[in-house]
């Protein structure tokens, strides 16, 4: 046992202290590259310093008020102690931090310190499995949050300069410049407070919780939601960046800037309760807002050119709808038919019928023009479906074989001759019908149903094929060693893509008296199948026939249409390898894959329940007595996203749930519901076994509960994964996946 005392203006370096060895370092003195084994200690007085120290297993560093501690690594089992007004720099380990007001620990220590004023901690690293606990009076700087590590600051409690780099931190105290990255997870609870910028970027996610919140950015590929009475104020969703205003949720001055805000309706149809908008929420081009239903509030909606409203119910708003310009769209989502459309100057009536097949009235206290002969009311279309569909067909500019040579297909109409091919031969056939919409792309929609076109490269799919750059959209088809197959299972990300620098955009149909091949930009493809969508387009002309809808079928095609992986896959290959080959730059970064799930549950009443274990394939989460039902929460992916393009799977999959058991203080059972409830929400359909996915957010009835019992559920995780992480919306499953197409005898 030896004692080593370091005066002012003396240094000691490379001591090795160990079973009762001690070091004090006093006023004006320094300590450098120590090392603290098991027993042996290091204390450090007010204005003395300790510089890249390693605390192993059992070594103790304690450092005075006004005393400092740079770069000092604490392993597994070794402790740092700060007194009140000491200051930490540059730690990093896996061992314990304790301060009379702040804690850095292993998750399996379950210390806790608590109380008292005074230390800081500055650039530390909270990696997986440690737990930085910042309590009243307590600061940092410049923290980060490892994938793994878990941050909590306490009322009074305060952090400036945080990342957040896939760990989770929940806030009651004060955040002041934070930024929340991929997989990262910060949640604010009543009495938390905001200062300087909060940006959640791609893969990050920001939870209000009861909070009042300003000046948050939603950046792309992140998200947000304020519930529980939470409030945010000057919010910005950029791009490809999504927000969720849910019950009680108040969100004030907005700008939606290409990105995607989601507002609830009133809990249950209730009159009051519902998500609230107040001051002007504006919404530039590409940019979308979806209102479920009835919301609170007197915001002001002001809408940009290229900007979407989609409303989900039977009913507008009351808010103000301002600024609709040429481009801007009003979705209204529930509307399967329109019988009257009425308009003035100032304002639109839309008369139809919704979904359900009730009459509905809008009211839109705003005018349309039609763009070619200035009427109001021309530009009102509804699909038979309600809503946006995306539809197979060709952007204006797209060339035409003829018998005159290649013609724009905006150009041709009723009674114009087009080369068609039968059996590889052409045959003249005249125009019957030439219809054209209109598309504004809703970019908080995966890709191939945002209505982005598709853009194929001069020679993508083999020497002038096509001849010069043909754009289409995603479901339309072209004829490939003779049957059809959708643009969409093509796209390869150098030389077929989806460009995204087009978002609004008309297009265009023609028919032949029956379904037809026909060459576009020297590509063979497809004349118009009308499958009852005709009233989705305006006719062209000033005296043209009007068609009957034929609700015609892929039976009545010109060439089979075929989705079959076994058939597409090679096509995709083939044209991938030219591209790759020529050198063709990649447009969109190929899927960036992850297996870790993010599994957790929300409870009936919203609360969060991360598993306290995993254990042989089992998640163990703790349940309270007031949960009579739980949504089962993961990450969520599609197979043509993971796998390819060429996959014509588009339902979503979060995690394979097999065995879920409860035990409860009297009783335990194994809950079956998600094996035999063919319509419970959140899951994909039953499979016939003992086990079935869910979509990334399921619901699971907890009937039968001891009312007074907390219980214990162990989820069995079958399978999981892998997720993409930069497709957008692949990880949400709020939005509706289409469902496989029909197949095909091919």
């Amino acid at each position: 046992m030896t004692g080593f005392i370091v005066n002012h203006g003396q240094t000691s370096s490379g001591l090795t202290l160990s079973d009762g060895d001690t070091s004090v370092i006093l006023a004006g003195g320094t300590a450098t590259n120590t090392t603290v084994s098991s027993g042996g200690e290091i204390f450090v007085s007010a204005f003395g310093s300790a510089a890249e120290t390693t605390v192993s297993s059992g070594g103790e560093i304690i450092v005075s008020a006004y005393g400092t501690a740079t770069d000092t690594i604490v392993s597994s089992g070794g402790t740092l102690f700060l007194l009140p007004g000491a200051s930490a720099i540059g730690t990093s380990g896996g061992g314990t931090i304790i301060s009379a007001n702040l804690m850095l620990t292993s998750e399996s220590t379950g210390e806790v310190i608590s109380g008292g004023a005074g230390s800081d901690f500055n650039s530390i690293t909270v990696s997986s499995g440690q737990v930085l606990a910042i309590y009243s009076g307590g600061e940092t700087t410049g923290i980060t949050i490892d994938s793994g590590g878990t941050g909590f600051v306490s009322g009074g409690g305060a952090a400036t300069d945080t990342n957040i780099d896939g760990g989770f931190v929940s806030a009651y105290g004060s955040l002041t410049n934070t930024t929340v990255n991929s997989g990262g997870v910060l949640t604010f609870l009543t009495g938390a407070s905001v200062s300087g910028t909060t940006t959640v970027s791609s893969g990050g996610t920001l939870k209000d919780e009861g909070a009042y919140l300003s000046n948050i950015t939603i950046s792309s590929g992140g998200s947000g939601s304020v519930d529980y009475f939470g409030q945010v104020v000057d919010t910005t969703v950029e791009s490809g960046g999504e927000f969720f205003v849910s019950a009680y949720g108040t969100m004030t001055d907005t700008t939606i800037s290409g990105g995607t805000v989601f507002v609830s309706s009133t809990p249950d149809g209730g009159a009051t309760g519902g998500a609230t908008l107040s001051g002007v929420t504006t919404v530039t081009s590409g940019g979308v807002l979806e209102i479920e239903g009835s919301v609170q509030g007197d915001a002001v909606i002001d809408l940009s050119s290229g900007a979407t409203l989609v409303i989900d119910s039977d009913t507008m708003p009351s808010n103000v709808v301002s600024g609709l310009s040429d481009g801007g769209r009003i979705d209204l989502k529930n509307l399967k038919s329109v019988d009257s459309v009425s308009a003035t100057s100032s304002s639109t009536v839309i008369s139809g019928t919704n979904q359900a097949g009730d009459a509905v009235t809008y009211t839109l206290d705003i005018a349309y023009t039609d763009e070619e002969d200035g009427s109001y009311g021309e530009e009102i279309v509804s699909d038979d479906d309600g809503g946006f569909i995306l539809e197979a067909c060709f952007l204006t500019g797209s060339m035409i074989k003829t018998p005159g040579g290649d013609a724009a297909v905006e150009t041709l109409g009723v009674g114009d001759e087009v080369v068609t091919f039968i059996d590889g031969s052409p045959q003249i056939r005249h125009v019957t019908w030439a219809g054209k919409a209109h598309c504004v792309v809703r970019p908080h929609l995966p890709l191939d149903q945002a209505g982005y076109p598709i853009r194929f490269r001069k020679d993508a799919l083999s020497d002038g094929v096509p001849l010069r750059d043909l754009l289409v959209t995603s479901e339309h088809c072209l004829l490939l060693d003779g049957r059809f197959v959708p643009a969409r299972m093509l796209v390869n990300g150098r030389s077929i893509f989806y460009d995204r620098s087009i978002t609004s955009y008309a297009y265009h149909h023609i028919e032949t008296a029956s379904h037809s091949v026909i060459m576009a930009e020297g590509a063979l493809t497809e004349s118009y199948l009308d499958t009852g969508n005709r009233r989705a387009f305006r006719q062209k002309g000033a005296v043209v026939a009007i068609p009957t809808t034929r609700n015609l079928t892929w039976d009545d095609a010109a060439a089979p249409l075929c989705v079959s992986r076994d058939f597409v896959e090679p096509l995709f290959r083939q044209a991938e390898a030219r591209a790759v080959a020529a050198g063709v730059a990649q447009e969109e970064p190929p899927a960036e894959l992850t297996d870790e799930a993010d599994l957790h549950l929300v409870t009936d009443a919203g609360a969060i329940i991360r598993p306290a274990r995993q254990n042989g394939g089992r998640a163990i989460f703790m349940i309270p007595a007031s949960a009579h039902a739980v949504r089962i929460v993961s990450r969520a992916s599609r197979p043509c996203d993971v796998i390819g393009a060429f996959v014509d799977d588009r339902r979503y999959f979060g995690v394979a749930v097999g065995e879920i058991m409860l035990f409860e203080s009297r009783k335990s059972c194994i809950v079956t519901s998600h094996l035999g409830e063919p319509d419970l929400k959140g899951w994909n359909a039953l499979s016939g076994e003992d086990v079935r996915w869910t979509t990334g957010d399921a619901l699971l009835p907890l009937d039968g509960r001891d009312p007074n019992s907390i219980a214990v559920m162990a989820v069995e995780i079958r399978a999981a994964g892998p997720y993409a992480l930069n497709r957008l919306g692949c990880e949400n499953s709020f939005w509706r996946a289409l469902p496989p197409s029909p197949k095909y005898r091919c």
